[in-house]
């Protein structure tokens, strides 16, 4: 019963059950209060007395008195298997097919006739013997006295639970047994058209597990089972491009480390070796051997620091921080640079602009946008550091005049270990923009790329702004 099909199958029995038997009680309780057997003997009752009214009229001669009319309705009353009586205008019961009632008045014997009414009446009644259905009205030939001709026959007296056996329980089984059958039918056509789509979804997820990454699941059946087969589409996507991700990850870092790892290990050898025999060759090769593992030390870091803050587990120590004069001092740690290279570097940081941040992790974001406009900015070029408010937030702006990124690279440019000039050499590692974004992002902010080629890019970060007075953490 573990299956959706059996399932259905089950709720629907109980439905059909839970109807079948309120169906049930509801009938006997009808039956209880107007039982059928009787409402069916009362319509006979008074059919016969409608049929004796008519005979009535068609027989002048047959009026109370008259030869033989005692005899008449005796016959009447035996060839139809009822009971017949005849009450003068004073009430009184003259004749009575069965005897009993004769010499008593219609106030005596009848609780819903009265003297003086002339319409028909029902009745139901109790003698020595048994309990009678009556019907009581106005002798129907006009040439008689007034007077009441009086019809009955014995009350059904079946009990009601025996009615609803005999009567109701028989067809009431039928239809529940359609009805279970119908049910079968259709949970097996609602369950396929469930089934079949997560059949397909489940087999897709079998493959998804076995390694096949481009495993898809039609998107087909209800519109709940729809939904369902469009997130494991967008999930098997994801999973496809984590995959790719991490063997691009695998592939970056290898390559990453094997040029300063060869470096390390060329110098080194040159010393085991003696190739390199004077203190000028030997401070080159042990200086070159400091530099890549810094490079490589650097790169791990990074690393390191982009799994922590991917996972959340970066803890910042926020305080006020001045950015402008966090700007004004990165940019003079860069600016001896920027003049060796021939690149002007103009700072605009003179607007006081509070913030609430980690200092140490905004000087970051502050060496790597410096740092990567250095990088791609060449000789007789400029690059712009500014920082302005704009409510509610502050922003930080790092502009160059370098070669610019194309616009079809620019939402890749801050992911770990892309380069945009598909280019492997140089000491680009391709993460200082990765880190920029996580750290922005931990201090609730945001950054833009800007880009045109052949003029240059421009990076916009915007941190929330800090109003009101505050002890500053100034760099």
């Amino acid at each position: 019963m573990n299956r959706l099909r059996g399932r259905l199958s089950l709720a629907f029995l109980v439905v059909i059950l839970v109807t079948l038997c309120s169906i049930s009680v509801a009938l006997l309780l009808i039956l209880r209060q107007n039982p059928l057997e009787e409402r069916q003997a009362l319509t006979t009752l008074t059919t016969q007395a409608t049929g004796l009214a008519a005979l009535l009229r068609r027989s002048p001669q047959l009026v109370p008195g008259s030869p033989h009319w005692t005899n008449v309705l005796g016959d009447i009353s035996e060839r139809q298997e009822m009971r017949l009586a005849w009450a003068d205008p004073h009430g009184t019961i003259i004749f009575d097919s069965d005897g009993r009632w004769e010499g008593q008045t219609l106030e005596e014997c009848f609780t819903n006739r009265h003297s003086g009414v002339k319409k028909r009446w029902v009745d139901e009644v109790q003698d020595d013997q048994q309990r009678w259905l009556v019907i009581g009205l106005p002798w129907p030939n006009p040439q008689a006295p007034v007077g009441d001709l009086i019809v009955a026959r014995p009350a059904p007296t079946t009990p009601f639970l025996q009615q609803f056996r005999t009567t109701l329980l028989s067809p009431l089984l039928q239809s529940g047994l359609l009805a279970l059958l119908l049910s079968v039918l259709l949970a097996l056509t609602i369950s396929r058209s469930i089934t079949h789509p997560l059949q397909k979804v489940a087999n897709a997820a079998r493959a998804l597990a076995a390694g096949n990454l481009q495993a898809h699941a039609p998107v087909s059946g209800p519109e709940e089972v729809q939904d369902l087969a469009r997130a494991f589409n967008e999930m098997s996507r994801q999973v496809q491009t984590s995959q790719q991700a991490q063997r691009d990850l695998v592939a970056n870092v290898a390559h990453d480390l094997r040029t300063p790892l060869t470096s390390i290990q060329g110098f080194a050898q040159a010393l085991v070796d003696g190739t390199a025999v004077s203190p000028e060759s030997q401070t080159q090769a042990a200086q070159a051997i400091y530099e890549e593992s810094r490079r490589m030390r650097y790169m791990t870091d990074t690393l390191l620091d982009l799994a922590r803050f991917e996972a959340q587990q970066v803890s910042l120590q926020l305080a006020p921080v001045e950015l402008s004069a966090l700007a004004q001092k990165r940019g003079e740690h860069f600016r001896l640079r920027a003049e060796a290279a021939q690149i002007t570097l103009q700072l605009d940081t003179t607007e006081e602009n509070l913030v609430a941040g980690d200092a140490s992790r905004l000087e970051q974001v502050l060496d790597n946008l410096l740092e990567n406009a250095l990088h791609h900015t060449p000789a007789g070029g400029r690059i712009a550091v500014g920082v302005r408010q704009a409510p509610p937030w502050v922003e930080l702006t790092v502009a160059d005049t370098g070669r610019g990124i194309p616009q079809e690279e620019i939402p890749r440019i801050f992911e770990r270990f892309y380069r945009g000039d598909k280019s492997r050499g140089g000491k680009n590692a391709g993460l200082g923009l990765a880190i920029v974004k996580e750290i922005v992002q931990a201090h609730g902010g945001t950054i833009q790329a800007e880009s045109v080629v052949g003029v240059g890019s421009k990076f916009t970060v915007r941190l929330p702004c800090l109003s009101g007075p505050a002890s500053m953490v100034t760099p």
